[in-house]
């Protein structure tokens, strides 16, 4: 059962160790985290993975693979959930798949997909051919199928961190897989073949070679070949049979079964007849040993912490490649009061660019370099809320320096945050509802916004006058199509949006309902966000930048010793997709003993790095690499079963 395979990570455990694992380094802007190879682990059908660092767990593993940083295996357990489980605790298990989704099917190969995004595994029903299934790396996600329904199997897929696919496939008899196998690659659904006579296909790190099982006529050997077959090179040659080849992290070794036997041998070819054994029977597999990072991104103030946090994925004007982004616009606000900048991540998510802070009656000297440094002349400058909130000489000075400026004002927070969702969509898919008495939920929704973009709708934010509607705000949603999704954020917004047939997302604190919104509209995320939970600037800020990253925000007491239990939860269950945890203000703000214990719980046995402001936010591959589509987006019957899994799961 659900219930059975939750567990809330050890917070306190996870601050004992990072002394060890924790390393603050000078920013690099590297496109590429650090990695120091891999460990050997194999699944032999017992309750214990076997390497360096045993790992007992309460199911029986017969295959696991690791996700990018070793951070946590994802393996089918024996009742027919798809789970990850803690690289160190076997008893920290969150599951990926409910067996409800179908009970009839078969699951094995699971495997991680490119930057821990997503995973995939072999699906079998009972008379149909195999079929390979995707999913998002999170729970509460619709799987879908990713090779062709063609009548043929197919049958162990294997994937790297460039997205590629590699598979086996076969005809079909009556429900089993017969003839001759083959393999080749997926690509957006289609099977491009790379060779005949071939099983079991493993493509390595760098998507350049495939390993796979053929025989010399006597017995199963591993050989090695280009993406088109050739460069074919015999890796075993002595006589035992062969199966289950793995890459090592580097591509210079493949371990694979061999007998009652593990054995490794150079991917050359040059040690084939006398392959090293290293281990027991089972199935292989590296834990990649990549380092994490946690990066907290601050300023002097709360008008040098937005231009740090832009600074981090805005490139500068004229700047070609890299991973930073070419912003759009510019988001600015007042840097004195919340209210009419609520809106502004959404805003600054939809028109891609950063949120900036100024006074209210002069343009803050840092800001004005920023926007000078990313936005060219002509370009767009949002200013949020009446004159009476940035003066008509901030907007000059804007205008002075060549840029376009945009007012969105109303006669008050309510009717400024109907300006601002009208500027990202008329007609959005999708509404989100908070308080604009306080900030906490809005500050979550507003992240949120980006996440729901990453699936493909239009999101926006209004306020709710606590649980009432202010008369702008009843207009706009009296107005909406029938059909627009309205999720409220936090108990007041709930209240107030009740009769739309709103989905509540509501914790019994803001630190609930900020861990709520980040399992009701992300998952298989690259980034996470901190903030402090007690104030509003840097968090306004880095929600603007997380919605753009397609991370959640989540909040925390800032001046305590430990990190809210929530996000430490939110933390720990996405730690095989997370790479990059942002921390938002300075130590004063939020402790450096929560930055620790970020970094404990994303990494895995590299442990992390941490690292003070960065311009290269953003790593890994570019989504173009990826090969198929990550997943449908979810239906608000879907966020909303999510929404309760997660009470449940914060009620324990």
């Amino acid at each position: 059962m659900l219930q059975h395979l939750i567990r809330r990570p050890a917070v306190a455990a996870a601050v004992l160790v990072v002394g060890a694992a924790g390393i603050t380094v000078a920013s690099p802007a590297h496109a590429a985290l650090p990695s120091t190879g891999g460990r050997l682990t194999i699944a032999d059908g017992s309750t214990t993975v076997h390497g360096q660092v045993p790992l007992t767990t309460s199911y029986p593993i017969d295959q696991i693979t690791w996700s990018p940083d070793g951070s946590r295996g994802v393996f089918v357990t024996d009742d027919g959930y798809v789970a990850t489980v803690r690289w160190n605790d076997g008893e920290n298990v969150y599951p990926i798949l409910d067996p409800d989704t179908d009970p009839t099917a078969q699951r094995t190969d699971v495997q991680w997909v490119g930057n821990g995004d997503r995973v995939i595994w072999a699906e079998k029903t009972a008379g149909k051919p195999s079929r390979i299934e995707q999913s998002v790396s999170s729970f509460g996600y619709q799987p879908v199928r990713v090779t062709p329904d063609d009548g043929m199997h197919y049958l162990n897929p294997d994937t790297n961190l460039s997205f590629r696919l590699v598979v086996q496939r076969q005809a079909d008899s009556g429900g089993a897989p017969t003839g001759t196998p083959e393999i080749g690659i997926i690509n957006f659904g289609n099977f491009q073949r790379i060779t005949t006579d071939a099983s079991n296909p493993s493509i390595s790190p760098d998507g350049t070679r495939v390993a796979f099982v053929r025989s010399d006529g006597t017995h199963r050997q591993i050989w090695v070949s280009n993406l088109s077959g050739g460069n074919l090179v015999q890796v075993t040659s002595n006589p035992v049979d062969h199966d289950n080849p793995t890459w090592s992290p580097s591509g210079q070794v493949i371990a694979f079964s061999q007998g009652d036997t593990v054995a490794e041998v150079t991917a050359s070819g040059s040690t084939a007849d006398t392959p090293t054994i290293t281990a027991k029977a089972g199935r292989p597999a590296y834990q990649p040993l990549r380092r994490d990072r946690v990066v907290r991104l601050s300023g002097a103030d709360r008008h040098t912490t937005a231009v740090k946090i832009s600074q981090s994925l805005w490139r500068g004007v004229g700047t070609i490649g890299g991973q930073q982004a070419e912003a759009r616009s510019v988001v600015l606000s007042r840097s004195d009061v919340f209210a009419d900048g609520l809106g502004g991540a959404a805003l600054a998510v939809a028109k891609q660019g950063p949120l900036l802070l100024t006074p209210p009656t002069s343009l803050d000297p840092n800001a004005k370099a920023e926007i000078q440094r990313i936005l060219p002349p002509g370009g767009t400058v949002y200013l949020l809320g009446s004159t009476g909130a940035l003066s008509q000489s901030v907007q000059d000075q804007i205008k002075a320096l060549g840029y376009q400026t945009v007012r969105l004002a109303g006669a008050d927070r309510f009717s400024t945050s109907i300006a601002v969702a009208n500027a990202i969509d008329t007609r959005p898919d999708v509404v989100l509802t908070a308080t604009g008495m306080d900030y906490p939920d809005a500050l979550a929704a507003g992240a949120a916004t980006g996440g729901v973009r990453a699936n493909g709708k239009t999101a926006v934010l209004v306020l709710t006058n606590n649980a009432t509607l202010a008369p702008a705000t009843k207009t706009y949603l009296d107005a909406l199509p029938a059909g627009t999704e309205m999720y409220g954020i936090g108990l007041y917004a709930a209240q107030a949006s009740e009769a739309y047939g709103s989905v509540p997302v509501v914790g019994d604190s803001r630190y609930e309902t900020a861990a709520l919104t980040a399992w009701a509209f992300f998952g298989g995320e690259n980034h996470v966000g901190i903030a402090t939970g007690s104030d509003w600037p840097d968090a306004l800020a880095g929600g603007a930048l997380m919605g753009s990253l397609g991370g959640p925000l989540m909040l925390t007491p800032g001046t305590s010793t430990q990190l809210s239990p929530e996000a430490s939860e939110v933390l720990d269950e996405f730690s095989g997709s997370v790479h990059t945890g942002l921390i938002f203000g300075s130590e004063p703000v939020v402790w450096a003993e929560q930055q620790s214990a970020a970094g404990a719980l994303l990494s895995g046995p590299a442990g992390y790095l941490s690292e003070n402001n960065t311009s290269a936010v953003r790593t890994g591959p570019p989504a173009g690499a990826r090969t198929a589509a990550p997943g449908p987006a979810r239906s608000a019957a879907e966020i909303k079963a999510a929404v309760v899994a997660g009470q449940k799961r914060l009620s324990r």
